[in-house]
């Protein structure tokens, strides 16, 4: 009889396995990867804030004529030729302008990070 028995108590556990197992969601239950929110993590989502802030606070520094550019370029995603007719530049100012404003930006950055650590 208690051979019987844990024999059944077995054949029970390992019926019960295999119904786990045929639930055809079962393996998203804990699946890390859906349990995220589609609208991200809100740690990310409070450094993306951040982080927008400061390049905000930092374009705010520049130029007009830098800030412009690199917003249309940055930002809307604006061709070249695109920022050319609305800025009324050459393509050859365009490029040059946009690259003095990377680089201006890149130093505010810079100085910015070294006030704040030093």
């Amino acid at each position: 009889m208690a051979i019987q028995s844990s024999k059944e108590r077995l054949f029970g556990e390992w019926r019960k396995r295999q119904r786990r197992n045929k639930i055809p969601f079962a393996g998203y239950l804990f699946s890390r990867d859906e349990m995220i929110s589609p609208y991200g993590l809100p740690e990310d989502e409070a450094l993306n804030k951040e982080s927008k802030e400061r390049v905000a606070d930092l374009m705010s520094c520049l130029p007009e004529q830098y800030r412009s550019i690199l917003y249309l370029r940055e930002f809307e995603s604006f061709s070249y030729s695109e920022i050319q007719e609305a800025l009324d530049l050459s393509e050859n100012q365009v490029k040059v302008t946009l690259h003095r404003a990377r680089k201006k930006l890149t130093q505010l950055a810079d100085e910015h990070w070294r006030e704040k650590h030093d």
